[in-house]
């Protein structure tokens, strides 16, 4: 997949064998959503290589471009992940409500930028309404200062401010689930379900944090801390 610059033109180039200069070739662009983004003919560079005229990105997520070379009756297709500075819409800025310190590590603008390049985000978090973007934003902070396991700075790290977005992903992916489970648990099911899943009794109630998440603040997690001490040996003791 191919990084190409938000509000920037972009050269979307794709080669498409054993075509010639003559050939007839149109392109169409498809967002993540499957609509239509920009359609139109193909411009030919060299070496049967063809590109897309004109082309500026002004929005986060993965694009396709599929190629058709009617002529010799060939079809291509290119991947492309729009990357760079978000630039919120007027009116349309999810991030208002947002406070840095308060209820957020991260800004909207922040959280933008992470998901677009992050591999594997932008199906979850493009298809998330902006209600829903900032709910997920604020509850993944207060569920991660809230935790006990954590001893945070005043200010935030940026292994902090990806922490965040990454419980925030989390949510949006298996926050139904999460929920249910902790449901039953409180009610004191220990198992569910046909395939008889088992809870564990000493972790109930307590937040499931994602693997991502606790790598990232390993350096505050106060149950990660070691310890050496002074270690003697007598050698005359009997080891069997």
């Amino acid at each position: 997949m191919i990084n190409i610059t938000l509000n920037e033109k972009a050269d979307l180039l794709i080669p498409i064998p054993e075509s010639a200069e003559t050939d007839a070739v149109t392109y169409v662009i498809f967002d993540t959503s499957g609509d239509v983004v920009q359609l139109g003919d193909m411009v030919f560079v060299r070496d049967e290589i063809w590109k897309v005229p004109d082309f500026i990105p002004v929005e986060f997520g993965t694009l396709t471009l599929k190629a058709n070379d009617a002529t010799i009756n060939s079809k291509r297709e290119e991947f492309y992940r729009v990357v760079g500075e978000s630039i919120a819409p007027a009116g349309d800025d999810w991030g208002e409500g947002l406070e840095v310190g308060v209820n957020t590590w991260v800004t909207a603008e922040e959280a933008e930028i992470y998901f677009a390049t992050r591999f594997g985000a932008s199906d979850v978090w493009d298809g998330t309404t902006d209600r829903d973007k900032k709910a997920l934003i604020i509850t993944a902070y207060k569920q991660l200062t809230g935790s006990t396991r954590f001893s945070f700075p005043t200010a935030a790290s940026a292994a902090m401010k990806e922490a965040q977005c990454e419980m925030a992903l989390y949510l949006a992916i298996h926050g139904q689930d999460s929920l249910r489970r902790l449901g039953l648990q409180a009610q004191g099911v220990l198992s569910a379900g046909i395939s008889k899943e088992t809870y564990d009794a000493s972790i109930r109630g307590k937040l499931p944090i994602p693997p991502e998440v606790l790598l990232l603040l390993s350096a505050y997690d106060q149950g990660c801390g070691f310890y050496t001490g002074e270690i003697t040996r007598d050698d005359l003791e009997d080891v069997n």
